[in-house]
């Protein structure tokens, strides 16, 4: 105890407490200060408990740990003013700690306050096992500088992993204000973490290994079995996330082991985020959200940004396929809702919402003010296998820049037997002019099998195309089975490219189903142009491929 506490050791260790089971240590009253050049800072190990209370604590090493907790329960707290290590094998360590206590760096409100953790071999920071952690005012300045294992991307595969920070069953962890530059494998490793809160959190190159057959996915942040609920308070919360320059994805999260299989959804919002130039190494996305198996998981996104580089995969590439992907496989089901953020420059989709297996997703994908692609799709609706996905596209403005782009504003496919997309697009811009516009404004149906696709489609603008501004279509060959529904209401569609050969196109396969909401008599050409508000006397072009399969008339499902 006592206001003040100095060791200053050099190579010698500092304080060192191990195998004393039954036996408490306890720093109290604040103002420990320790410094060591090459020797241990604080180490507790092999039972007991230890607590370091008070203010004005601090630890700085050169070549020395500065802080080992192992399977000792901290309680009630560690507290810490500042952490720093130059040249450990390892920085601070905390395993097998105990529920109820609690870690803490505190810092003092300016950058690196909270101590500077560089040039550590393994890993800047590692939790396992343990609960109540917060970190403030800290940098990681190449912090991570050997791989552990390759990441496979599957749930719960990467406790074998290394990054700056290492998660591992830990619980209420608060990132604050912190720093990771330069790591050799992931910014922030995480597997079986729950209630994971990043707040000004930024991270800059992270990952440094060329591709392999097997992937290097090294991350900005790579999170597997992320769980939490927002009813209980424990849901995870990224606020103003910065990540550039990463090996592979900006961010991964990849969940297959849920809080409750069929109930509540695990949570992840992020907002205020920044996500540039992923995939430096390896050809990936900014942000991507795998969920496997019972995953039972919702991703929200408000007011972000998302910007692909012009070169990636080490240079062989153009950067980013997706600005953001979030994906159903198995039998998982997911949530994702994506509002008031922008997308430049993927090289693929903007957003893409993507299910397979018998997956169950929903999404809502809503005033985004820009989402502009150098290629493919601005949005990106897949249903795979026999999954079944229902939502809302409203309110965003979609463009290209790039000359005759092959792809489509918005795209919504089921493409295999059995699965299902109930999308109502309402409000949207599908921007363009002169070259710079997509091959179809809207595109939308079901093929390849007995999948549905019912589309509502209001109020939306297809300024230009270059093929047509909206393909809709029930199979893509005979006899498939597909069934597609389509109910157009007050849109303003121009497929008037350079090389467009339509404003609507209705291309309907004998042995498919192509409903049309309110076609009652006369030619569906006739009733689709109705629908249309376009000023111009000679518009809409209305185009059939009907493979002599009669339209008909139904009533469309709605989200």
């Amino acid at each position: 105890s006592g206001s003040s506490k100095v060791i200053n050791t050099g190579a010698a260790d500092a304080v060192v407490a191990t195998s004393n089971p039954g036996h408490a240590l306890a720093l109290t009253s604040g103002g420990l200060d320790i410094d060591t050049t090459g020797g241990r800072g604080l180490e507790a190990s092999g039972g007991g408990s230890i607590s370091v209370q008070g203010t004005g604590n601090t630890i700085t090493t050169t070549t020395g740990t500065p802080l080992n907790i192992t399977n000792v329960t901290i309680t009630p707290n560690v507290t810490f003013q500042s952490i720093s290590a130059n040249g450990a094998t390892q920085g601070i360590v905390l395993s097998g700690v105990g529920s109820a206590g609690s870690m803490s760096v505190t810092g003092t409100g300016p950058s690196g306050s909270g101590g500077t953790i560089q040039n550590i071999a393994n890993r800047g920071a590692s939790f396992i096992n343990a609960r109540n952690i917060t970190l403030s005012d800290m940098n990681f300045t190449n912090a991570n500088q050997n791989d552990g294992a390759t990441p496979d991307g599957l749930p719960g595969s990467n406790g074998d992993e290394n990054g700056a920070v290492h998660l591992d069953a830990a619980v209420n962890v608060a990132l604050t204000d912190i720093a990771i530059t330069t790591t050799a494998q992931h910014g922030i490793n995480g597997v079986g973490v729950r209630n994971l809160d990043l707040t000004n959190v930024t991270i800059n190159d992270a990952g440094n290994e060329t591709p392999a057959a097997n992937g290097n996915l090294e991350s900005g942040v790579y999170l597997t079995n992320l769980t939490g609920l927002a009813s209980a308070s424990q849901d995870n919360v990224f606020s103003n996330l910065n990540v550039s320059n990463t090996g592979s994805f900006n961010v991964y999260v990849a969940n297959g082991t849920p809080t409750s299989a069929g109930g509540e959804k695990d949570k992840l919002t992020m907002t205020g985020g920044t996500f540039n130039t992923a995939g430096q190494n390896v050809l990936s996305d900014n942000v991507t959200v795998d969920n496997f198996n019972s995953a039972n998981f919702q991703t929200v996104v408000t007011n972000s940004s998302f910007t692909a580089g012009t070169t990636c995969g080490g240079g062989t590439s153009t950067c980013s396929p997706d600005n953001i992907q979030v994906n159903g496989n198995n039998t998982s089901k997911f949530d994702v809702s994506i509002s008031g953020s922008t997308f430049t420059q993927a090289g693929q989709s903007a957003i893409n919402v993507s299910g397979s297996g018998s997956a169950v997703g929903s999404f809502s994908i809503a005033n985004n003010p820009n989402l502009t692609v150098r290629a493919a799709q601005g949005i990106n609706i897949a249903s795979n296998g026999s999954s079944d996905l229902s939502g809302t596209i409203a309110g965003n403005t979609i463009s290209t820049n790039v000359n005759n782009n092959p792809g489509v504003g918005i795209d919504m496919v089921v493409d295999a037997a059995g699965g299902s997309i109930v999308a109502n697009v309402s409000n949207n811009t599908i921007a363009g002019s002169g070259a710079n516009i997509f091959e179809y404004g809207i595109r939308g149906g079901a093929r390849n099998g007995n999948g549905t696709a019912d589309i509502t489609l209001n109020n939306n603008t297809v300024q230009a195309a270059d093929g047509a501004g909206v393909w809709i279509f029930a199979g893509n060959n005979t006899g498939q089975g597909s069934d597609t529904c389509v109910n157009f209401v007050s849109n303003q569609i121009d497929g008037n490219g350079a090389n467009a050969f339509t404003d609507y196109f209705l291309d309907n396969y004998a042995g498919s189903t192509f409903s049309v909401q309110g076609f009652a008599s006369g030619t569906i050409q006739d009733y689709v142009a109705s629908t249309d508000d376009d000023p111009s006397p000679n518009d809409p072009t209305v185009t059939i491929n009907s493979s002599s399969s009669p339209f008909t008339n139904a009533t469309c499902a709605t989200p």
